[in-house]
């Protein structure tokens, strides 16, 4: 599934607040902002799932595990801004130049 010029903002859910992502899902020019969830308040990817932000921002996501993103899948990305929670982003490489 791919999503563009997209805001998901202030949604619930217990894993994945905004989107729980168990296939291949990309993200383009979207803003993932003021969601919550037990684990991924932005988005959780599962194991099975992939994962690509493209010119997107994750923002203010909360989470009792991990706040923005929990990737357990692969993951690629052609710009990515963390705005206000650098610390809240699990299984996502940093050593890929996402701007925290």
């Amino acid at each position: 599934m791919s999503l563009t010029r997209c805001t998901l903002q202030g949604k619930l859910g217990i894993g994945g607040g905004a989107i729980y992502n168990a296939s291949a899902l990309t993200l383009t020019h979207c803003t993932l902002a003021e969601n919550l969830a037990s684990t991924g308040g932005g988005i959780f990817t599962n194991v099975s799932g992939s994962l690509t932000l493209a010119s997107s921002i994750v923002s203010e996501n909360s989470g009792t595990n991990i706040a923005d993103v929990d990737n357990r899948g692969s993951v690629t990305h052609g710009g990515v801004n963390f705005i206000g929670n650098p610390a809240g982003s699990d299984h996502f490489p940093i050593a890929l130049g996402i701007a925290c």
